[in-house]
């Protein structure tokens, strides 16, 4: 893909809204296209100060925090991790007075909805290891035909030699045979004359 992460990532409609929030386009991600105001005094103040705190700006600090549920610290520090390169991720975030006001999710939604996204990812990671397995099956059978290519080549190279070497053998004989034949034959006349 594209991105600068490296592989392509898929987004839910969640993803694409929070990204279209954050880029100051409330009416693409389904919010009404009235007046816009801050999110500074809707979000958590004890852990802005947090993060304030671990030097984080904070307009950055507001950002992740809004764009993370406004509840978890480790969330709004990995997606500052993630969108730290981004390019409008100084720019202060501006959203609809009807998306400030917006009920928020209860714990338990939350705690449903990021079990669905982690069993999601867990299928996904299993398809992955699934498929990388897969690979390295036909990877190691591959080799493994390769290597018996390899040693049945070695045995016929072996087994060639071995014929030659006997058919040297047995013409060197013959020669031999033929040679001590015709010494017998010679001394033999010589006897006799």
């Amino acid at each position: 893909g594209g991105n600068e992460g490296g592989g392509d990532v898929e987004m839910d409609d969640e993803m694409k809204k929070a990204i279209q929030m954050s880029q100051g386009d409330a009416a693409a991600a389904g919010a009404d296209a009235g007046p816009k105001v801050s999110i500074s005094e809707k979000v958590n103040g004890d852990l802005l100060t947090q993060l304030k705190d671990m030097g984080f700006p904070d307009v950055r600090a507001e950002k992740a925090l809004w764009l993370t549920g406004n509840e978890n610290l480790e969330a709004a520090i990995s997606w500052l991790a993630d969108h730290g390169d981004d390019m409008d991720i100084d720019e202060p975030l501006l959203v609809s007075e009807k998306e400030l006001s917006k009920p928020k999710l209860s714990k338990e939604e939350q705690k449903a909805l990021l079990d669905e996204k982690l069993r999601k990812m867990r299928e996904q990671k299993a398809r992955a290891d699934k498929e990388l397995a897969k690979q390295q099956e036909l990877a190691r059978i591959q080799s493994s035909k390769e290597m018996h290519e390899a040693r049945k080549l070695q045995k016929e190279q072996e087994e060639k030699l071995r014929a030659e070497k006997e058919k040297r053998a047995k013409e060197q004989e013959a020669r031999d045979r033929a040679r001590i034949k015709a010494e017998l034959e010679k001394d033999k006349r010589e006897r006799m004359a």
